[in-house]
Order: structure tokens, then C-alpha cells, then sequence
């Protein structure tokens, strides 16, 4: 056979050679390839299973009646004059069904811990900020916040637990005890400790306090305002009282149900033997219906003052001060300096409430401190 020939029969015999190194190369990595495809199936039922243990673990986890039946029982004979706060934030719904009449409107529909100088806290499967380490830590590295101040001590006294909640006495290192409540004056439904006015500046038309059943007032928008026994009736028809309303973060506040009176009008509250301090702590905020994206309107302008006697010896007013809420601020505080007027002196206290447009649901409480 020529020599041409023979190296053209041993190139093709490679070329074929070739390819069938070629394809088995490929089959290789085909058959490789769906054993990774076939292992990587086989994680969804295998995270379906951790999530179906974690879920079990979480159902064992829970709290049971027996536990807030024997917090109850601890709790007992508590002081109204101890707070009561729940850690993590996210239990407080469930501790306010089950605690009774521990939970009272004073202890959990507070603005704030500030007055007390000692709380109760209850943390729930101790998850929360407790000396010790807790297994939440253990596990995750991270534990929720407690609800109260970094600064307020624990106390070893009277620390226990009811069943898998932990009560932990705490303390405030610097309480700013009420001197007068204003909230106070208001629930005793009397002009002598606060009256209500409503209408233009400088003409306004005193409204009437009135008793009946408590009630949730329903309106156009289908969410109701409560309304105490105890009430103020407007002119207008507007009505006011003591109450609890549900903040922008949907947390209860118990204040005083102002509404304004809107388009250049004014909602005037006289606060009656009032005695000054420091400063007046105030906290105001709107349904969480009105604050709600969608819902947004005009700002709320609150403004604080006192009669006087000016230079001439004509009555007067000096203003102490104020804030303006905006849509988004939710349940929010503002301080008024006080020291204009002696302190242990005592006189009205002039809240005046104002916005432009539609007249908006508003809400506040406050105290000298």
C-alpha cells in the first residue's frame, strides 16, 4: 500500500477515535450533571423538614395558660404604684388578655415608664435582656431588646418566675415623678377641673360635660373612637374624653381625645389648679387610621400657656411653648419648659389645639414634672 494511503487510514482511524473519546466524555458529564440535579431535589424536602421541626420546637415552646395563670397569681398583690411592662414587645397583646385586672389603662396604656421609679418586668422565656445568658443567645448570638431603658437596673429582689415567664423587678435611676396629671383632671368630668372650648380664636363657645354609657363612637370611615362615661359635647357635636387610642404602631395610649376643630378654628383646653414644675411632659399623636399612608393631612399644632398679669396690670397670656405633629410621628413627646412659672405655683394651663383643612382625630396627655 502506497505511504499516502497509509497515513490517511491511520488519521481516520484517530479522527474516529477522537470522537468517541468525545462522546463519552459527554455522556460522562451528562450523567454527572443529573446527579447534582437529583441532589440538589432532594433539598427541598430536606429544608420542608427542618421547617416542619422548627415549627414543633416552636408549638412546645409556647406559653401555656398555666403560666400566665400563675403570673396572675404572683402578681397579685402588686402595688398600683409599680408598673408593669412586657418583654418582648410583641407578647404585651397577649399579656393584657391574660393578666386581668392587672392590666389596668394607668399600667399599659402609658406614654411612658419615666414616673415610676420601679417596674415589673415580664420576659417571656427570658428571651429579653436579662443578666444571664439566655438560650436565644445561646442559639442565635442575638436576643430582642427589653422594652425599657439600658440604664434601669436590675434588682435581685423578688426576682422569680411563673411557669415560663420571668418576673425581674427593675429599677429607674432617675424617676420623674407627676406632679400634676392632667389626665387625672380630665377622667373627673368636671368644668372645675378642666373646661373645653371650641370654635374661632378669641371666640370660642364653651362645651358641656355630660355622663352616660361608655361607648364607641362609629363614623363614615367604619373605625370607631371610644368614649368614656364622662364627656365633653361640643356645639358642633364633636365629643371628647378620656380614652385609648390606637397609635400609628398600633401600641394603646390612654390620653385625652381632642379632635381639631380644622379651617382656622381652634380646640382650647383649660387645665384647672394645676401645679407647675419644671417642665410639662406631653405626648400626642393621631388614629393610626389618619397616619396611615393614603391618609395623610394637615399638620397638628399644639401650643401651651399661662394667664398672667401683663405690666399694665391687664390679663394676659404667656405662651410656654409647643409642637407641631406631623403625619408619621406616631405616638410622639415633646417637653415645655415651665420655669417661667414658680414652681409649686398653681393655675390653668392653656392647651391650644389647631390645624388647617378637614378637622383631624388628635389625641394627648401630659404632666408637670
Amino acid at each position: 500500500m502506497p505511504t499516502g494511503s497509509r497515513q490517511e487510514g491511520t488519521s481516520g482511524v484517530s479522527r474516529v477515535s477522537g470522537r468517541t473519546r468525545s462522546v463519552r466524555l459527554h455522556r460522562v458529564e451528562a450523567l454527572q450533571s443529573k446527579s447534582r440535579a437529583a441532589w440538589l431535589w432532594a433539598l427541598v424536602p430536606a429544608f420542608g423538614l427542618f421547617e416542619l421541626g422548627l415549627h414543633v420546637w416552636q408549638v412546645q415552646r409556647a406559653l401555656k395558660a398555666e403560666d400566665w395563670d400563675a403570673a396572675v397569681r404572683d402578681l397579685g398583690g402588686l402595688s398600683p404604684q409599680i408598673g408593669i411592662a412586657v418583654s418582648p414587645a410583641w407578647a404585651e397583646p397577649v399579656a393584657r388578655r391574660a393578666l386581668g385586672p392587672l392590666a389596668t389603662f394607668e399600667r399599659f396604656g402609658v406614654s411612658d415608664y419615666s414616673h415610676y421609679d420601679m417596674v415589673v418586668e415580664l420576659q417571656i422565656d427570658a428571651l429579653t435582656a436579662t443578666p444571664a445568658p439566655s438560650v436565644w443567645t445561646q442559639l442565635f448570638g442575638a436576643r430582642p431588646r427589653s422594652v425599657l431603658p439600658d440604664d434601669w437596673s436590675y434588682s435581685s429582689a423578688g426576682a422569680h418566675t411563673s411557669g415560663r415567664i420571668s418576673h425581674i423587678l427593675r429599677l429607674n435611676p432617675h424617676p420623674e415623678f407627676m406632679v400634676t396629671d392632667l389626665l387625672a383632671l380630665a377622667a373627673r368630668g368636671s368644668d372645675e377641673d378642666l373646661s373645653v372650648f371650641r370654635g374661632s380664636p378669641g371666640a370660642e363657645l364653651p362645651c358641656t360635660w355630660r355622663s352616660g354609657a361608655p361607648r364607641v363612637e362609629a363614623d363614615q370611615d367604619a373605625w370607631g373612637v371610644s368614649r368614656a362615661g364622662h364627656y365633653v359635647q361640643c356645639a358642633d357635636e364633636t365629643k371628647m374624653s378620656v380614652q385609648v387610642l390606637a397609635d400609628h404602631d398600633r401600641r394603646p395610649r390612654r390620653c385625652f381625645f381632642a379632635p381639631t376643630a380644622g379651617f382656622g378654628a381652634r380646640t382650647r383646653l383649660v387645665f384647672h389648679k394645676v401645679h407647675f414644675a419644671r417642665i410639662a411632659r406631653m405626648h400626642d399623636g393621631l388614629h393610626s387610621f389618619q397616619e396611615d399612608p393614603g391618609n395623610h393631612g394637615n399638620d397638628v399644632r399644639v401650643s401651651l400657656s399661662v394667664r398672667g398679669i401683663d405690666d399694665r396690670g391687664a390679663p394676659s397670656e404667656l405662651r410656654l411653648g409647643g409642637d407641631t405633629h406631623k403625619d408619621g410621628e406616631s405616638w410622639k413627646r415633646f417637653d415645655v419648659d415651665t420655669s417661667a412659672v414658680p414652681a409649686g405655683e398653681e393655675g390653668d394651663l392653656l392647651v391650644d389645639i389647631e390645624s388647617d383643612g378637614q378637622p383631624r382625630n388628635f389625641c394627648l396627655e401630659g404632666s408637670t414634672r
